[in-house]
């Protein structure tokens, strides 16, 4: 901070952001959603926490420092995510956060790769079966990659549409299911290329991904790994563009943990019984209700009126020029 001397801090979940801003004296522009917002934090919006969930006790660690740099203090973790300014890289549909003249939503606010090579195999998909596009990058967790992945080619292979699995390049291909004939699996694909030509995508929640999905106004099917991915997916169950599938019915098991600074617990999916046929049944009801799809375009017809990254350009212009 002393070298490069910024006019402004932009912060992205960053805890030490708020902290460096206010001991600057600049202006922090925060990116962020109605999760984490101080306003409005709610990770399980849509449900009752779990009985007995304890969360980790931060005051005791971030306030004595905080006063120690002469810090305003917090009263809750998300305190530490205040901002001067708030930027939503998306629209209220999705992101319910109260607008006013310092919080600004953009819209998607990713780095498109539509424009990039596109794979040879590509001009390979036929026009007269649906597509499925299926990406869960490396997020597969303790339920185990290999049984999601394998679900996936027991759930489509021989059936009447055609699949393309992107499994990020953190698993060797050699070591998954082999692909079928309509069943493709790649380390890598360009995603926003394959999220436009899709009928239906599969994926776990993520936020960038998300949001590339609503622009191109496809319906899709969440399967989360981890809470904020299950939140993405029910606000666009909510809508009525996608469904969430859970990877067990079966309860988290609570894991309890005793620290110098209290005691607090997390909840873990370590089971998993999602079948082919559930997968698969769930993927043919979305694909022949067009519900789904009207719903996903009325959508994407929102989204397109926004302009990411030059509105949040705007919006830092005009506060600080």
């Amino acid at each position: 901070m002393k070298t490069f001397k910024p006019d402004v801090i932009i912060g992205d979940l960053n805890l030490l952001a708020g902290m460096l801003a206010e001991k600057a004296g600049i202006p922090l522009f925060q990116i962020i959603r109605y999760a984490f917002h101080p306003k409005t934090a709610n990770l399980l919006w849509w449900k009752n926490k779990p009985e007995g969930m304890v969360s980790p006790d931060v005051l005791t660690i971030f306030n004595p420092l905080m006063s120690k740099m002469g810090l305003n203090s917090i009263s809750r973790a998300e305190d530490l995510l205040r901002g001067n300014y708030y930027i939503i890289p998306s629209i209220p549909e999705i992101e319910p956060i109260p607008e006013d003249s310092n919080t600004k939503f953009v819209g998607e606010l990713t780095v498109s790769k539509k424009n990039i090579e596109t794979p040879s195999w590509f001009h390979e998909l036929k026009d007269d079966l649906p597509l499925v596009y299926i990406t869960v990058g490396g997020g597969a967790g303790p339920v185990g990659n290999n049984k999601f992945f394998q679900t996936v080619a027991d759930a489509f292979s021989g059936k009447p549409v055609q699949v393309v699995v992107s499994t990020s390049t953190k698993f060797n291909l050699k070591e998954l299911p082999g692909s079928t004939g309509n069943v493709r699996f790649f380390n890598w694909v360009p995603g926003k290329l394959l999220i436009s030509k899709a009928d239906l995508v599969i994926f776990h929640g993520g936020y960038g991904t998300m949001m590339e999905i609503v622009s191109c106004g496809k319906p899709s099917i969440t399967i989360p790994f981890q809470t904020e991915q299950e939140g993405n997916g029910r606000r666009l169950e909510y809508l009525e563009v996608g469904r969430v599938i859970k990877l067990s019915k079966e309860k988290p098991r609570r894991i309890d943990f005793n620290r110098a600074h209290g005691a607090y617990n997390l909840f873990i999916q370590e089971s998993y019984d999602l079948t082919p046929e559930e997968l698969y049944a769930e993927a043919e009801k979305m694909l022949g209700d067009d519900k789904y799809g009207n719903n996903a375009k009325a959508l994407q017809s929102k989204i397109a009126m926004y302009d990411g990254r030059r509105q949040a350009m705007d919006l830092i212009e005009d506060k600080l020029l």
